[in-house]
């Protein structure tokens, strides 16, 4: 409200006069007041007079107060927290090192049931899963023999070889290829005691006299002719079957006969049957064939086919019978 310089009794009388003016909405004479300005200034006094008296709203004072904590001077960081971190307890190194002991026994103890409880397959030379005996296993010869002959396993080969009399693998191999030689094999050469190596080489002829050698010893024909077999490895029980479908089929008269396969050399087989009705014995042997299930058919086409002429061939099987094995 802007002064005027006017007499005391002249300011009291405007003053009034405004008032009265107002309240009668007429003209204002005197001195002049807008009736807005004069309403916002009397809410704001009550305002400000009723905040005094009540006081701020909390939330307005914690954030006031927090905005004054937080406020630093320009320039200035602000100061970091410091993290209070617990001392551990110094351990003895003999305490460290028998709990770095225990828990190495708990983990080999563990690993040791699992391997126990798991049971362990290998593929054999016909690529059918057998179990798999580890080293560290105790077996007889003669439990060691059947899985050569009826599994087909190249390691129990090896295993034989190695606990022969003669002492190593190389002094088994070399009497083997004396052996070939005196039962006059001119085209067989031995490389290795499980017949894996390429370098190991045979003819049909040869495999035939062989296999009709062998099973010519029942302590081998009689394994070879077993469809199955049991060996007991300490708590556990391992069944292997025979590689030889033939022997599986139990069709055919089978004396011996043996499985093999190499990559170079192809699924091969020698087998020494019995022809149908008491015939003679015949020594087939299939080399090169291109599957597992094409040597065994090969085989049963040359069995057929000498059934059928027997009489031709070998005369009569009363004849025959004693006139040993034919390619």
């Amino acid at each position: 409200m802007r002064e005027c310089v006017l007499k005391p009794s002249r300011r009291l009388q405007n003053v009034c006069y405004n008032a009265d003016t107002f309240r009668n909405k007429l003209l204002p004479k005197g001195l002049p007041v807008t009736p807005a300005r004069l309403f916002r200034i009397v809410r704001l006094i009550c305002a400000l007079a009723t905040l005094a008296a009540v006081g701020l709203p909390v939330e307005a004072v914690a954030q006031t107060s927090t905005q004054s904590t937080t406020s630093t001077p320009r320039g200035s960081s602000a100061p970091k927290p410091k993290l209070t971190l617990k001392k551990k307890r110094p351990t003895s190194a003999a305490a460290t090192s028998r709990a770095r002991r225990v828990q190495a026994a708990r983990a080999r103890v563990a690993a040791a049931l699992r391997e126990a409880e798991e049971p362990k397959f290998k593929l054999n030379d016909v690529g059918a899963l057998i179990p798999d005996v580890r080293a560290g296993y105790k077996l007889p010869l003669y439990d060691v023999l059947h899985l050569m002959l009826i599994a087909s396993d190249n390691a129990a080969a090896r295993v034989l070889s190695r606990s022969s009399s003669l002492g190593s693998s190389e002094a088994f191999i070399n009497r083997m290829n004396e052996k070939a030689r005196e039962l006059g094999l001119t085209s067989t050469h031995y490389a290795d005691p499980s017949g894996l190596l390429a370098t190991n080489v045979s003819s049909a002829y040869d495999m035939a006299r062989l296999i009709a050698f062998v099973a010519g010893d029942d302590r081998i024909s009689s394994v070879m002719r077993k469809q199955y077999h049991t060996i007991t490895v300490g708590r556990r029980t391992i069944t292997v079957h025979s590689t030889n479908q033939l022997v599986m089929k139990g069709d055919v008269d089978v004396l011996g006969g043996k499985t093999g396969f190499i990559s170079k050399a192809g699924y091969c087989l020698a087998t020494l049957l019995r022809l149908p009705q008491g015939g003679p014995q015949v020594a087939v042997v299939v080399l090169g064939a291109r599957s597992n299930a094409g040597r065994f058919w090969e085989t049963r086409h040359l069995f057929n086919w000498l059934s059928s002429k027997t009489q031709d061939l070998f005369a009569t099987p009363v004849q025959a019978a004693g006139a040993g094995a034919t390619n």
